[in-house]
């Protein structure tokens, strides 16, 4: 006999047919209808025919199963608008759990514990998106709706975009009402009932509704607006906290938003290893709710993606983390019609303000991963009539918001798009590749000169942290504008001296400024796109710590055995810095031995070191993965900075490196050692870098 199997509440019938018993022999069991009877709304004998019911039977359907009653999620009393259970035993901010248990408050246990409501297959008739009168309906209500051009698109309207003229909802709606403009292309159209939207709901596990204790929701608010939304202001803190605390049953706020933000609260909270517990434990209940389609408003499922992408979900780069949440953004966001101008619409002023700003702060977030990875953007400004970021776009964004952080990030994305496109497209001939480094460099010289007095680049390096992000994109960029193309790249641009000059500067004030906010304790406020930052300046680091004029090759040292400390805290933060802090401590232990095998070496055959070798060694010694630290080099060169050349670097926007690199080696050498060398040779482009 083959082993025995548990099938729970199945039998089988006098038929020899497996089959559940009638639903009022099952324990717990309520009386009620099949799913397909309810949403039919028509008489089912499931409770005491069985399964499947006689009109299941008759028409041949074998996908009969029970409706579920399922709690509403919407009503929710005046006490208790959100759904807190008691879940954290430590409330307090300093005492975190290192796991966050689940709360009692829906029944459930742990995540383990949880199983779905129903696994049954069901057919496309017994879909409740597939059948109702409301979504027959759809497009005449739409189209034939009297209030077309002056009805408001507020809370109880949905938003349809009807895209360019050549859509056949364009057309449509353009013959209906003749007399409206060109230019709206936002119209207000019925909600959509929740069942008729969500995916699965039967399947949602109970898991994605619940929420900890109250008082560590509002500890993980006041973190996330006080760290994060300020120079990311995706959330309007001012209407938040308003529907939050308002207790108002019939408004009250996104779950799978206010999931997202506690996630994004977590990460600048607390400290690994209990971030990543509660990160994840907030990312999975956000993401099963948004794979569930569980919220209706798209606007906020738009800011939700870009929130998700402050977590790191496994080494996967295209179908997960930061890369795929933004894209996602972007096809909700055009959908709505972010990209389009909707100021002729009749969209409600407050939506009109977040569109705009969400907008901005998306296309910012996709210009920076187009950069990292060297891959398309998934938005093109071409393609866009959006009006650009105004101040009074972050009026409900509260007190501590970043404007002039922001709008001069928006900026500084633009000059970067623009010129990632027009120097690194595939098919760019010689000219306009010239042409577009001679562009971008006059259009970050102007950008430069236009930032306020608290964003500029000062010499005392006591910059905050906004300012600091701020140049860290910019010198970023710089280093990827002007260095060397690769061995065998079928682009041969004539690269000039001072690319040289302009690539060693800005990854010197990449390292002073990650320095600077190590040493404040800032690096867990940066996002994800740091870790790109940070590599990238390694990388140029390490070319220049094999300079032939050893006092520059120590001070080259010096500098990159700092950015990589910076890298080591880093990873604390972002695991994804973890295989790229290996790659370069394995390169500088490989470096370490070679070093020591050529002294070893010389030693053997009698060959002294030369005058300028033992005068450049003498105050240095041996730092942590064979990087030669130089303690009198060092105060040498922070004078240098403290004084006014290193404020004439960045004189009037431009970088000036006369004074600075008179002592440099020619660029023959430095293009040379960029791309060969015994210690080097996988910084070819065909090494798979995890970034």
């Amino acid at each position: 006999m083959p082993p025995s199997v548990d099938l729970g509440i199945w039998h089988f019938n006098a038929q020899g047919n497996l089959r559940r018993p009638p639903v009022s022999m099952q324990a717990g069991r309520q009386r009620g209808a099949c799913a397909t009877c309810h949403y039919r709304k028509v008489k089912c004998d499931i409770s005491t025919a069985g399964i499947p019911c006689a009109t299941c039977r008759k028409a041949g359907r074998n996908d009969c199963k029970v409706h579920q009653k399922r709690r509403r999620v919407g009503a929710r009393s005046a006490a208790v608008p959100v759904p807190i259970a008691a879940a954290i035993d430590e409330a307090a901010l300093g005492a975190p759990a290192p796991i966050l248990h689940h709360g009692s408050g829906g029944g459930s246990g742990p995540t383990e514990d949880i199983t779905l409501l129903d696994v049954q297959p069901a057919s496309k008739a017994a879909l409740p998106g597939f059948s109702g009168e409301e979504c027959r309906t759809l497009l005449v209500e739409f189209v034939e709706q009297p209030s077309l051009n002056d009805r408001p698109i507020d809370r109880d309207a949905r938003v349809t975009y009807i895209g360019t003229d050549v859509s056949n909802l364009n057309f449509l709606t353009r013959q209906r009402s003749a007399e409206q403009g060109p230019n709206v292309c936002h119209h207000p159209s019925n909600r959509i009932a929740r069942q008729y939207i969500v995916h699965e709901p039967d399947r949602l596990p109970t898991d994605a509704l619940q929420l900890p204790d109250k008082a560590v929701v509002d500890a993980l608010l006041d973190c996330y607006f006080k760290h994060a939304n300020p120079g990311f202001p995706v959330v309007d803190e001012g209407r938040f906290r308003a529907q939050y605390g308002a207790r108002d049953p019939h408004n009250p706020p996104s779950l799978l938003l206010l999931q997202a933000m506690l996630m994004v609260g977590a990460h600048v909270a607390y400290p690994a290893p209990d971030k990543e517990a509660m990160k994840a434990t907030f990312f999975r209940r956000a993401k099963t709710l948004f794979d569930a389609r569980f919220e209706r408003c798209r606007d906020e499922a738009v800011q939700a993606a870009l929130l998700l992408t402050w977590h790191f979900d496994g080494a996967e780069d295209v179908a997960a983390n930061a890369w795929f949440w933004t894209r996602t953004a972007a096809t909700i966001a055009i959908g709505l019609g972010m990209h389009r101008d909707a100021e002729p619409s009749t969209l409600v002023p407050h939506n009109k303000r977040m569109w705009r700003r969400v907008f901005w702060l998306l296309f910012s977030l996709d210009v920076a991963l187009a950069l990292q990875y060297g891959r398309p953007q998934a938005i093109r400004l071409d393609d866009c009539d959006v009006q650009p970021l105004r101040e009074g776009d972050f009026v409900d964004c509260g007190h501590q918001t970043q404007v002039a952080f922001t709008m001069q990030s928006v900026r500084l994305s633009i000059i970067i798009s623009d010129a990632m496109r027009q120097r690194f497209r595939p098919n760019a001939n010689h000219q306009e590749r010239t042409s577009a480094l001679v562009d971008a460099d006059q259009r970050l010289a102007q950008w430069t000169l236009g930032l306020p007095e608290q964003l500029r680049l000062r010499p005392t390096l006591s910059l905050d942290l906004y300012a600091s992000m701020l140049h860290l994109s910019y010198n970023t960029f710089l280093i990827l504008l002007h260095r060397p193309r690769p061995p065998g790249s079928t682009v041969h641009d004539v690269m000039k001296p001072e690319d040289a000059d302009i690539c060693s500067a800005a990854a010197s004030h990449v390292q002073s400024l990650a320095d600077a906010l190590r040493e404040r304790d800032m690096l867990k406020y940066l996002p994800n796109s740091t870790v790109h930052v940070l590599f990238t300046a390694m990388i140029q680091l390490s070319v220049e710590v094999r300079f032939a004029n050893p006092v520059l090759a120590i001070a080259a040292q010096r500098r990159f055995d700092s950015i990589l400390a910076s890298m080591r805290s880093l990873a604390n933060v972002w695991p994804q810095a973890d295989p790229i802090l290996y790659y370069f401590e394995h390169l500088s232990k490989r470096r370490q031995q070679e070093e020591q095998a050529m002294l070893e070496g010389a030693s053997s055959n009698g060959i002294g070191l030369d005058h300028a070798q033992n005068e450049a060694f003498a105050g240095a010694e041996l730092g942590a993965h064979g990087v030669v630290f130089d303690h009198t080099g060092a105060e040498t060169e922070n004078a240098l900075l403290q004084g006014g050349d290193w404020q004439h670097l960045f004189q009037d926007g431009m970088i000036d490196m006369q004074d600075y690199s008179a002592g440099l080696p020619d660029w023959d050498e430095w293009r040379t050692h960029y791309w060969e060398g015994p210690s080097y040779e996988s910084l070819s482009p065909e090494f798979n870098f995890i970034t």
